[in-house]
């Protein structure tokens, strides 16, 4: 699939290369990401996006979801630099790489409300709500899928190339 096909989450998707060093490195973000965050965020760590006191956890929940080949669902709130507070869902899918390891994630970002005004004012460090996994999905045939609820809609992420990767 061509990258284009994403049509406008282009923007906010971003891909982390991992290792087992425990660091995730930026190795490309959409320009919504860039623009929140005020700067061009190839070659940063993604764990430094993030309050000191929450990186522990984050580390945790990213390497599990790579161990365990499942999509990680991460709540964050962050306050513009000056004013406006940020609401977002983060969701990032490890990727197998071409040694069989997950060594890359997919993520992209979501915000939860109406996004604040903060050209020029880029956001501060996130704060980590909530970080857990989904919860693995077993392929059924369409005829036996529930009907969808009324209820509010998830975004799930799904990365298929010839076998199930998250």
């Amino acid at each position: 699939m061509s990258p284009m096909g994403f049509g406008p989450l282009l923007s906010q998707l971003f891909i982390l290369g991992c290792d087992d060093s425990d660091r995730a490195e930026i190795r490309l973000a959409g320009g919504a990401i860039a623009g929140l965050h005020g700067r061009d965020l190839r070659d940063a760590d993604f764990q430094t996006l993030w309050r000191r006191d929450d990186r522990p956890r984050l580390r945790s929940g990213l390497a599990e979801a790579r161990g365990l080949a499942q999509p990680l669902l991460i709540h964050a709130t962050s306050e513009a630099l000056l004013g406006g507070r940020i609401d977002l869902e983060i969701v990032l899918a490890p990727l197998e790489g071409p040694a069989g390891q997950a060594d890359r994630m997919i993520g992209l970002y979501q915000l939860l409300g109406p996004a604040p005004v903060i050209t020029g004012r880029p956001v501060s460090q996130f704060a980590l709500q909530s970080a857990t996994l989904a919860p693995p999905s077993v392929p059924t045939p369409i005829e036996a899928r529930p009907v969808l609820s009324e209820g509010p809609r998830r975004l799930r992420l799904v990365v298929d190339n010839g076998r199930r990767v998250a």
